[in-house]
């Protein structure tokens, strides 16, 4: 009888505790459901839509107070008689009312202007290969000093010019890397080596993004990944896979919808991008053919981002989809939020087409007017007859010109 009833007593116990337990699961799982809805919600906030905000046409007066194209000047040249030209800008920086860009056809030179378009010099990296003088510059970055940083990846070295471009230091890296990004505030570079890193170095740097101080000395590595015996890796990049903004260090790849924020040994999601269209996987189409279909206008999925970067002001980004290049733009003061194939001028340069801007510094934003502008553009340029004189002039003479937008 006692027996019976000790054992009738535990299993109170027992079913007491149970109760309680599925009381105490069912607290923890709607508390976990709500932290998910809270997370998914946040999450939200960063999401940028491009399906509901894009407009095949912008007029240039919707946020542009001011524009002033000039023409680079190619007078003034002490090295030759084509080094004032600019092939393509694959790279522009703005610093200290000077225009920084990287001529990114065959040679890499590094080439300065003031804001009246004059040539002020140019720099670039002679390197002795297979018996003759082969200058290669892969990235640059200026800093507020007014010295130019040169890189050069497959040597694996940053050669630094003093503000009267004559060469002050060079720094030899352990570990190749064909882009990086300068932060001046807390002064350190990133390094980017997912194009071509080449298996020579310790595999201490066998990471996607490697951080160093100013002297190139390795503090971490974020992104790890492993190179075969005797191979490349070999993987797409974007056009300017690095940029800082508020203090932050973005990152970008490639056919990828995500723009990512680096943290400390880590990475974690910036932002989200919505396109109309699938983002193209690279396994769906040869990579040898993709130029030749996209100028043809077969491929209609996203290729992804391939330029970003944020300032207190503006949140804006490069993209291509349905085979054209299209931008996303956001003013964070006057909410103005928009994608959009193309800007045309309804203030004083009338019906001229402004390509995607190369820079952002404060409320000035720069443009490029050149051979890939013509390329890109060439359908809507076809019939332009406002813009048809500096068309030709590009076409026949390689003139390079400036477009400089001030926001309202």
């Amino acid at each position: 009888m006692i027996c019976v009833s000790g054992g009738c007593f535990i299993f109170l116990i027992f079913l007491s505790m149970f109760n309680f337990l599925k009381y105490i699961s069912c607290i923890f799982f709607s508390l976990l459901l709500l932290r998910c809805s809270i997370s998914e919600d946040k999450h939200t906030e960063y999401v940028v839509d491009l399906v509901n905000r894009h407009k095949n046409e912008v007029k240039l007066s919707e946020f542009i107070s001011k524009i002033k194209i000039v023409k680079l000047n190619k007078e003034n040249s002490n090295l030759d008689s084509i080094s004032a030209f600019i092939g393509i800008a694959s790279k522009l920086v703005y610093k200290n009312n000077k225009v920084y860009i990287l001529d990114g056809r065959g040679r890499g030179v590094v080439k300065i202007f003031n804001e009246d378009g004059n040539f002020l010099g140019a720099i670039t990296l002679p390197i002795e290969f297979e018996n003759s003088s082969v200058s290669i510059v892969d990235d640059f970055e200026v800093d507020n000093e007014g010295k130019v940083y040169l890189l050069n990846r497959q040597n694996a070295f940053i050669k630094i010019f003093n503000s009267n471009l004559k060469v002050s230091k060079t720094l030899k890296l352990k570990f190749s890397a064909s882009k990086f990004l300068l932060t001046e505030s807390t002064r350190n570079f990133y390094f980017v080596k997912n194009y071509q890193a080449i298996n020579f170095e310790d595999t201490t740097f066998f990471y996607n993004i490697i951080k160093t101080d100013l002297e190139g000395k390795f503090m971490e590595g974020i992104l790890p990944f492993r190179i075969l015996p005797n191979s490349e890796r070999n993987i797409f990049s974007a056009n300017e896979p690095l940029s800082a903004a508020n203090g932050k260090v973005y990152y970008l790849k490639m056919f990828s919808d995500t723009i990512y924020d680096i943290q400390e040994s880590f990475i974690k999601i910036g932002y989200k991008v919505r396109f109309k269209n699938k983002v193209l996987r690279l396994h769906e189409y040869n990579p040898n053919t993709l130029g030749k279909l996209a100028l043809e206008g077969k491929i209609k999925e996203a290729l992804g981002i391939s330029y970003f970067n944020e300032t207190d002001l503006f949140n804006f980004f490069s993209y291509v989809e349905d085979s054209k290049k299209k931008f996303y733009f956001k003013d964070k003061r006057n909410k103005i939020e928009f994608s959009t194939d193309m800007i045309k001028d309804d203030t004083f340069y009338k019906e001229y087409i402004i390509p995607f801007p190369l820079k952002i510094e404060g409320k000035k934003m720069i443009s490029v007017l050149d051979e890939s502008f013509i390329l890109d553009y060439s359908p809507q340029l076809e019939n332009n007859n406002a813009m048809k004189p500096i068309i030709e002039d590009i076409k026949s003479n390689a003139s390079t010109y400036l477009v400089f937008l001030t926001s309202k």
